[in-house]
């Protein structure tokens, strides 16, 4: 009888420690499934940013071009605002070529 009981004893510790570990795999699968959730929200919202940056950029192209036709505008302000396009620009260059190898495997 002595044995029946510790073979009773050990099942259930067994049954125990394998739903601890089949919960284990749950939550690993839960907080992967939570980082992909995540990274996308991130991926989204890098490509919002990135989409908002083009769209500042062209309206300024186009303030430039219109204060540059209207002769409004000295040729100086209109240099200086192009430069500064110009480095807005070359950093959302640089924001898409860092959220493409983001996605790269």
């Amino acid at each position: 009888m002595s044995t029946n009981i510790s073979k009773k004893e050990k099942a259930p510790e067994t049954g125990a420690i394998c739903q601890t570990a089949q919960g284990n795999n749950k939550i690993t699968s839960s907080n992967d499934t939570l980082g992909k959730e995540k990274s996308q929200v991130t991926f989204f919202a890098d490509l919002d940013a990135i989409a908002g940056m083009l769209k500042m950029i062209k309206d300024c192209l186009s303030v430039i071009g219109d204060s540059a036709l209207e002769g409004t505008t000295s040729t100086e302000e209109i240099g200086n605002a192009l430069y500064i396009t110009e480095i807005t620009l070359d950093t959302t260059i640089a924001d898409c070529v860092h959220l493409v190898e983001k996605m790269r495997p």
